[in-house]
């Protein structure tokens, strides 16, 4: 028979073999589920590291119903998102046509932002993707595109802390393809849409400058490029991207700007210890001004290039027109086959 000590010594050797199989089986689970999620969404350009705040638990208590929403939405912790309130629910319904041709493409992960009961009710009854978000009282106080369109930084700053990416769509952009798959790469924090309208302009170009006062030192040089659309980028979920859209919703919160130029302020600023913006540097890759196409590149270049009009793009953004509803309506009949005239037919601008 064993004595009480030879007992507790198996006892007690056994009881740590045990713990350490329990910690290996740990290890080993952790690194499987690491490898299934580093590799990002199927189809996409490089990884998507996904980002757990620690505060995405909170934040998960303190909006339960836009959790279980964006669980339900959500592919991959990815979605698109649009802004709206009643003004786009009226007689001139965008909202509508942008819904309709989201799912003629197939996009399955897209939420309507609703600002007000009456477009959550409207959303409801249509069956359309959406979560009643509170309006945050901004400086600007207006309902109009502009006022509307600068809760949208508040509204992504919540989903991004509950560790979802975010594509931010404006109403008036026509979606043609899904953009997840293959035209994402999600290897930067911000991906943007240009207002540039060819590639020195997208992409940034030298510019000289000529003060003869200057003598010797006369010629100078700058860079320039056209800014970022608010209307259109990808933010990958991270401190970063949090912070971002956080420092944004703070500055419109107490300044009348345009949220577009706020946004390229806080993005394409440099980091100096003489402007005191409190950011984080994010990393920004300009999207492909082919795929992610604005009118003017469309209408202008696009429309006159056979090569060029023969690529399907992946959405259009219809910014620099105002007559947005008939050329919306006439984009998206063209590239679907169902009116090749309206859109051939139509002037490069509004004048």
């Amino acid at each position: 028979m064993l004595n009480a000590s030879m007992f507790r010594l198996k006892v007690k050797t056994f009881l740590v073999a045990l713990s350490f199989s329990v910690f290996l089986l740990g290890v080993l689970a952790g690194r499987s589920v690491g490898r299934v999620r580093a590799g990002g969404a199927p189809g996409c350009r490089g990884g998507a590291p996904t980002w757990s705040p620690k505060s995405r638990h909170i934040e998960a208590r303190s909006h339960i119903s836009l959790s279980s929403k964006l669980q339900a939405v959500a592919i991959n912790d990815e979605l698109i998102l649009v802004i709206s309130n009643k003004n786009l629910i009226g007689n001139d319904n965008m909202l509508d046509s942008w819904v309709r041709v989201v799912q003629a493409a197939s996009i399955k992960n897209y939420m309507v932002a609703a600002l007000d009961d009456e477009t959550a009710l409207y959303s409801n009854a249509h069956g359309y993707n959406n979560f009643r978000f509170k309006a945050e009282q901004l400086a600007d106080k207006t309902t109009s595109n502009h006022g509307a369109s600068s809760q949208k930084f508040n509204i992504i700053a919540h989903i991004i802390n509950l560790g979802y990416s975010v594509l931010l769509s404006d109403i008036d952009v026509v979606w043609l393809r899904d953009p997840f798959h293959g035209y994402i790469f999600r290897d930067v924090d911000v991906e943007s849409m240009s207002d540039g309208y060819d590639f020195d302009t997208a992409l940034g170009h030298i510019t000289g400058q000529d003060t003869p006062s200057d003598g010797w030192s006369r010629f100078s040089q700058s860079w320039t490029i056209y800014s970022l659309n608010s209307g259109l980028f990808y933010l990958r979920a991270s401190e970063k991207t949090h912070h971002l859209m956080n420092i944004i919703h703070t500055h419109l919160a107490s300044n009348k700007d345009w949220d577009q130029s706020i946004f390229n302020k806080f993005v394409q600023q440099p980091l100096s210890n003489h402007v005191n913006t409190k950011q984080l540097a994010v990393t920004l890759r300009i999207m492909d001004l082919y795929q992610f196409s604005n009118s003017k590149t469309l209408f202008s270049l696009t429309r006159h290039n056979p090569a060029l009009l023969a690529r399907k793009p992946v959405c259009v953004h219809v910014n620099y027109h105002s007559t947005k509803r008939e050329r919306f309506k006439a984009i998206y009949e063209y590239y679907n086959g169902l009116d090749n005239k309206t859109f051939l037919s139509m002037p490069n601008a509004d004048l």
